[in-house]
């Protein structure tokens, strides 16, 4: 590639997901042209790139003429060539800090730094290479642990649940061949939280409003954040923020995946600490921020933009007369065609905003989801769910509906 085929991009994304696109869009509404690299422009950011170009984005010769034309980079995934990037001599044109990357391709990597840095975790056991260490660190666990691969575990995949002797067996039967195996300790949390970061390059940071999670399956369903927490928690959540921003220095946006405990549980056996992470997310956009658009007044998208345009970060609070904001992601219940229909008509009738990536359906893939912000938490949660039965009536019950 050279200077010429790409001139005139402001912001290339480094993968052609939804991610890319949904930044994407905050991109060109403000003016901004936007190039990509994937494999195909049929893929979601094909939708709105500027310029795409066909690549392998773990290859840093794929890459390589891009880069040094592009004005910045962002990412779209993780799984990109960390070596070629964290070794490059323009890296201050990334929107993320490419030293870090094999933390968050890594889970077991990951675990072990952030516990050498003394930030909370569950107990774990990083070292699982043969059947008998699982069987060890299960009995240690009192049998309550979960055995998972430091890679490729995601949306419920890549780990499994010990509750029994029994279980480890089954345990190894599955993963034991990947290789790059930790066991962690179960948490009996109360709420699955996720905490979100967004640092500029002179060091500055702004934390956005916590969110709490519903999984199902393993994967995201619902997202709900409030202007109106707990005090006690959002001050641990800040102090959270800074110990985890100090461990993991860099610009753009770090999300960190939290297990939240009961104030009225017993949780010596995990050091007292009401917060414990889970995972983090380094450098790219997180499925638990899509809220953020048009709820706050600064999307976790438009704050990847300011960076781009190396201007100051928005703010993170709620838009006035928003308190409260919520995502659903529409999950595939059955194969079907790229188009979701009734997306205007489901807007007008129940004031969501309807996001729909371009992806084929299938079972359980993420075809898009539905934002919702209001006054009142019960509104924004009634909301989507009305928008997500009306989009199953123009679109032949073709997303999952599950009953909180």
């Amino acid at each position: 590639m050279n200077k010429i085929e790409i001139s005139g991009v402001d912001i290339l994304e480094l993968g052609d997901g939804q991610l890319a696109y949904l930044t994407g869009l905050a991109a060109r509404r403000r003016g901004l042209k936007v190039g990509v690299v994937g494999e195909s422009p049929s893929n979601s950011a094909g939708q709105i790139a500027d310029r795409f170009f066909v690549g392998n984005i773990n290859r840093g010769e794929d890459l390589s003429g891009l880069i040094e034309a592009a004005k910045s980079v962002a990412l779209d995934t993780e799984h990109v060539a960390a070596l070629y990037l964290s070794t490059h001599p323009l890296r201050d044109r990334f929107i993320f800090p490419p030293d870090y990357l094999p933390l968050t391709q890594n889970k077991r990597l990951q675990h072990i730094y952030l516990a050498k840095a003394g930030l909370p975790l569950p107990p774990f056991d990083p070292d699982i290479e043969t059947l008998e260490d699982l069987e060890k660190a299960a009995a240690r666990f009192n049998y309550k642990a979960v055995l998972q691969t430091g890679s490729s575990a995601y949306d419920g995949r890549g780990n499994f649940v010990i509750n029994t002797p029994d279980d480890v067996t089954k345990a190894w039967g599955k993963l034991g061949a990947k290789g790059n195996l930790f066991v962690e300790q179960y948490v009996p949390f109360e709420k699955e939280v996720a905490l979100q970061i967004v640092r500029d390059r002179m060091g500055n940071y702004e934390v956005f409003p916590l969110v709490e999670s519903t999984h199902i399956n393993g994967q995201l369903y619902l997202a709900e954040s409030s202007s109106k927490g707990d005090p006690v928690i959002q001050s641990k959540v800040l102090t959270l923020a800074e110990s985890v921003s100090k461990a993991i220095p860099g610009v753009g946006l770090l999300t960190i995946e939290l297990f939240q405990i009961s104030a009225d549980s017993d949780n010596s056996t995990f050091g007292n600490h009401r917060l414990l992470i889970n995972e983090i997310c380094i450098g790219r956009p997180h499925n638990s921020g899509h809220h953020t658009e048009g709820a706050l007044a600064t999307s976790q998208f438009d704050q990847i933009v300011l960076l781009a345009k190396n201007q100051r970060l928005g703010s993170t609070r709620f838009k006035p007369g928003k308190f409260h904001s919520g995502m659903l992601n529409l999950l595939g219940a059955r194969s079907g065609s790229k188009v979701i229909e009734g997306t205007k008509e489901v807007e007008l009738l129940t004031g969501t905003k309807v996001f729909a990536y371009g992806k084929e359906g299938k079972i359980d893939r993420k075809l898009g989801h539905i934002n919702f912000s209001g006054t009142y938490r019960s509104e924004v949660k009634d909301r989507l769910f009305e928008a997500l039965d009306l989009l199953n009536h123009f679109n032949d019950d073709a997303f999952r509906v599950y009953s909180l």
